[in-house]
């Protein structure tokens, strides 16, 4: 990383069976500790193997231990795959690797792709079944006039959209969804000047989107919690700088 100038790599470790895939990121006070021991040892006018490590070299390697855990994220592990020979091969100058010739034949791919389409698309279908979570619950939009007056043969309310929900449904999930809601009735023209709906996303009419209180009520809870975990001293040293 420090010769090629860049911040993080892709490290792949690669098997017949599988490769997995890591992202390191650089560290350079760990780099300019391994160079400065490298120096020390093989410098010399003389170098000589080193016989036994040296305390600098043992704490490097607990920096290598703390490096791989908070510099290393994994990616992904996928199956490997492997070029065959087709016979023969050729050499470009100056570099390491060995390119296959191909069959100089043409031959129309288009078939193969769309199989290849196909299966990809069939994979991706039987994947979503596989993880895909049954719905318990339907959540269902109800768009109604302020007044709410029955009348035969008009109904007071009307159903505008739905969505399946699982066991559990998020705040941020539900505040998108019904943003989203929002959003067409403001396209279709339809001005909604309120909004109901049950305990479960109380957070929906006292919070915004970055947790902010939206009411008085909720900004006085917001500190009185924060005053709750706050020591006497810094209750009194808050209260004279304000």
């Amino acid at each position: 990383m420090a010769s090629m100038n860049v911040s993080e790599l892709l490290y792949v470790c690669w098997t017949e069976e599988s490769s997995t895939v890591f992202r390191v990121t650089f560290d350079e006070d760990m780099l300019s500790r391994i160079f400065q021991q490298a120096v020390v040892l093989y410098s010399p006018d003389e170098p000589k193997r080193p016989t036994r490590l040296s305390l600098e070299s043992k704490d490097i390697k607990e920096i290598l231990v703390d490096y791989r855990e908070k510099n290393c994220e994994f990616l992904c592990e996928i199956s490997s795959m492997k070029g065959t020979k087709l016979g023969c091969s050729y050499v470009i100058d100056e570099s390491p690797y060995i390119y296959p010739v191909c069959n100089l034949d043409t031959k129309d791919d288009s078939e193969d792709f769309d199989d290849i389409s196909n299966s990809v698309k069939s994979c991706i279908m039987d994947a979503f079944q596989v993880c895909r979570k049954k719905a318990t619950e339907v959540l269902v939009w109800i768009l109604a006039d302020t007044n709410r007056i029955f009348s035969k043969g008009i109904p007071y309310s009307l159903p505008v959209a739905y969505a399946m929900k699982g066991y559990s449904l998020g705040t941020q999930v539900m505040r998108d969804m019904h943003e989203h809601v929002l959003q067409a009735c403001h396209e279709k023209k339809l001005q909604v000047i309120a909004s109901c709906f049950d305990g479960q996303w109380a957070k929906l009419r006292t919070r915004d989107k970055k947790g902010k209180p939206l009411t008085l009520m909720q900004l006085q809870r917001d500190v009185y919690e924060e005053a709750t975990k706050m020591t006497r001293d810094a209750i009194v040293k808050a209260d004279m700088n304000s």
